[in-house]
């Protein structure tokens, strides 16, 4: 592991990326809430 060049923890990281689909997902409901239709445009962003 010397030559790591990560920034983060791994579970730093992780946390981040679960936050982010948390948010994703709240976005998405409350777009569909207010009668639009939206879309995943990347796979797995929410989950």
């Amino acid at each position: 592991m010397a030559n790591r060049r990560s920034f983060k923890t791994d579970e730093s990281f992780l946390e981040k990326l679960a936050i982010g689909a948390i948010g994703a997902r709240a976005v998405f409901e409350s777009l569909k809430r207010q009668g639009h239709r939206p879309i995943e445009l990347e796979r797995g962003s929410m989950s």
